[in-house]
């Protein structure tokens, strides 16, 4: 039978693994599934940008994989002949492609050369393989799986040996040992096993693992002697390991410290011929010097700032003690004159100080004399005022049974107020020409005497005024009473008129 099944070139052509179907993949950019006993067209695949070089069943699924010029690989469903996933990652045609691991993966072969190994379950490439210099046009592999066979345009053939287990197992195995070695180091960082430790580490290739180590030495009181000793007695290896951590270290603010240590340390310790022969020593100093001129800088501004905090801080208690010793000057200069103003009120055995004490002593008599005196005319003054009341109530009861001599006692009760009003007037002027004369001729001393004394004057003067004071309320409201009865006694005359 012959059937023409295609526009253009038929790329590639293959059997179902149940013999029942064929599918063909051509230039046309099409794949088309037939029933192999009587080639009639079952269903067409339509979904490539550009010819297809490759079509395959897989083994355990009803599914179709294409292979096409346009770089992607496409699964469809031989139910409904619809797209299932497209895997995108060649940068070229993909000429071959192949099911492996019981359809669980593709393995794929492109213009470039390059051989890629996906999963289709999450469209992932797990490998890519790198051996052809040409285009990979051949692909097989065995019914296992685990053997693959690839031929190119550069006329070579190379098999391909499947070693996921064995790559499982050394990873358990190196997993287990590094645990090991784990429990190793921490017990030997719990024994203070540094030397061990560091060398374990650094065959774990753990660099901050290190340098924890190496903080540890220094947090103890001679951990700068410790931790020059023990990389001393590392191996030249071990040393060159140390050193390529450092840069790491390095790159880091906080940890710069142990790493410019660890430098110093090694050049010191070392000779240069010696480091010369080290393997990396040269990419190391080339790591090492950008960073250092950086904390170089850093350091010398912060000296800078600590110089500048110093000296401001020094202006500050300069300032603050001129000021603590002017005060104590201050009160030493007034503790010495109220010691010499006391010296020379209290000390009785001077004469210039005992004439000052009597002279003092004559004053105070002088002024009890005087107050005497103004106390004695205010008891004077504050008698006639209550006579004068006595007066006027007498003329109150006359005015109620004769209202002729009104106006005349208004009269003399205003008299009798003016006068007491001007004794007071000059008593008090008195007084106060008495203070002016003291304060004129008594000194420093007697002036606190007068003090004392012009207290108690004020105290008198409080306890005399408010008698003084109550008496002129009380003839303010007598005389307001004498003028209320007067009106009433002339309103009783005229309407008795």
């Amino acid at each position: 039978m012959t059937e023409k099944a295609h526009e253009k070139d038929i790329n590639s052509i293959t059997v179902s693994p149940n013999d029942k179907l064929l599918a063909t993949g051509s230039q046309d950019r099409t794949a088309k599934v037939w029933n192999a006993s009587s080639l009639s067209l079952l269903g067409v695949c339509r979904g490539h940008r550009r010819g297809i070089w490759c079509v395959q069943f897989s083994p355990v699924d009803q599914c179709l994989a294409t292979s096409s010029s346009d770089g992607t690989i496409k699964i469809w469903s031989l139910s409904d002949f619809t797209c299932v996933k497209t895997f995108e990652g060649h940068d070229t045609s993909v000429l071959k492609v192949i099911f492996l691991t019981r359809g669980m993966q593709l393995m794929s072969s492109g213009s470039d050369g390059l051989l890629k190994l996906w999963n289709i379950k999450n469209n992932e490439c797990i490998k890519t393989l790198d051996e052809h210099n040409e285009k990979a046009w051949a692909l097989t592999a065995n019914k296992k799986g685990d053997i693959i066979v690839s031929g190119a345009a550069d006329s070579s053939i190379i098999v391909w040996k499947d070693t996921t287990e064995t790559e499982i197992e050394e990873a358990k195995a190196k997993e287990e040992d590094t645990i090991i070695k784990e429990q190793e180091l921490a017990n030997l960082l719990q024994q203070k096993k540094y030397l061990k430790a560091i060398g374990l580490a650094i065959t774990l290739e753990q660099p901050f693992r290190v340098l924890n180590i190496m903080k540890e030495i220094l947090s103890q009181p001679t951990g700068q002697q410790d931790l020059t000793d023990t990389v001393l007695k590392l191996r030249m290896d071990q040393t060159d390991a140390v050193l390529r951590f450092s840069v790491q270290w390095n790159t880091n603010s906080k940890h710069c410290h142990v790493a410019q240590f660890v430098l110093s340390v090694v050049l010191k310790g070392y000779p240069p011929e010696e480091l010369m022969k080290l393997p990396n020593f040269k990419a190391t100093v080339e790591g090492l010097l950008p960073y250092t001129e950086r904390h170089f800088q850093r350091m010398k501004r912060l000296q800078q700032q600590a110089t500048f905090t110093d000296y401001t801080w020094q202006c500050m208690k300069l300032g603050q003690s001129d000021r603590v010793k002017d005060n104590e000057a201050s009160q030493s200069a007034t503790n010495m004159e109220t010691e010499n103003f006391v010296g020379k009120t209290q000390d009785p055995k001077d004469g210039a100080s005992q004439e000052m004490v009597d002279e003092t002593d004559d004053l105070g008599e002088r002024i009890r004399k005087a107050v005497q005196q103004r106390l004695k005319e205010l008891d004077q003054i504050s008698e006639k005022q209550s006579g004068g009341k006595t007066s006027e109530s007498e003329h109150i009861e006359v005015d109620k049974g004769n209202g002729e001599n009104d106006g005349e006692n208004v009269i003399t009760n205003e008299k009798t107020n003016l006068k007491a009003k001007k004794k007071n007037k000059n008593k008090k002027s008195d007084l106060t020409d008495l203070q002016r004369d003291q304060e004129e001729e008594t000194s420093p001393a007697e002036k606190v005497t007068t003090r004392l004394e012009h207290a108690k004057k004020k105290k008198t003067k409080k306890g005399f005024k408010t008698p003084d004071s109550m008496n002129k309320r009380k003839v303010h409201s007598k005389e307001n009473g004498i003028t209320e009865t007067n009106r009433s006694s002339k309103r009783r005359k005229s309407s008795a008129k």
